[in-house]
């Protein structure tokens, strides 16, 4: 990434995250529907517009001259979106050819298998696996690619690396079989 580059983080909350990006000379835009967040983005050099995220707001962007995407980010919104399919098709347009689209959730399988209950938020409206993550993306031309676990984060967190490009990882294999093998693709589960 470079001066030339865009890093758009959905969910940017007070630009915290896209700050680093905005230090190192890479161009960001945060997009966050709080008004008093994005002000201290703003204030702070961050780049940032208050607005709900979805294909509409992309197809604005890219109509007012905005770049596509070299880099999407979106930690911990993707359980908030009651529209996850406009979502994901507004990051399909925004994304730029060769660019990668990464999506931190918590993991569905440690809050059942961990009777993590209380990380169950009213504000959430789903719970994700990797399974239920790549027909997601698929049903979109998207392709998950990779996973990663960070088993100390919101008790048990997976982070997805998804682009217009095909290219599974054995990592990701491995879980999508794993969730087979369980019937986390099913209500057996």
């Amino acid at each position: 990434l470079d001066a030339g580059s865009l890093v758009v983080e959905l969910a940017s909350n007070d630009g915290y995250l896209l700050q680093n990006f905005v230090e190192a000379g890479v161009p960001v835009l945060g997009i966050d529907p709080a008004p008093a967040q994005v002000q201290v983005a703003n204030d702070k050099g961050v780049r940032s517009i208050c607005r709900f995220f979805g294909v509409e707001l992309a197809d604005e962007l890219l109509a007012a001259g905005e770049q596509q995407a070299d880099v999407i980010i979106a930690n911990n919104v993707c359980a908030h979106v009651p529209d996850l399919n406009g979502f994901v098709a507004g990051m399909k347009r925004l994304l730029a050819p060769g660019g990668l689209i990464t999506i931190e959730n918590p993991y569905v399988r440690d809050l059942i298998d961990h009777c993590e209950f209380d990380t169950i938020y009213h504000e959430h409206l789903f719970y994700h696996s990797c399974v239920g993550i790549d027909g997601l993306m698929a049903r979109h031309g998207l392709h998950l690619n990779h996973v990663e676990y960070f088993p100390d984060l919101h008790g048990g967190t997976l982070r997805y690396h998804v682009s217009h490009e095909a290219g599974r990882s054995a990592e990701l294999e491995r879980y999508l079989t794993q969730e087979a093998d369980l019937g986390v693709d099913s209500f057996r589960y």
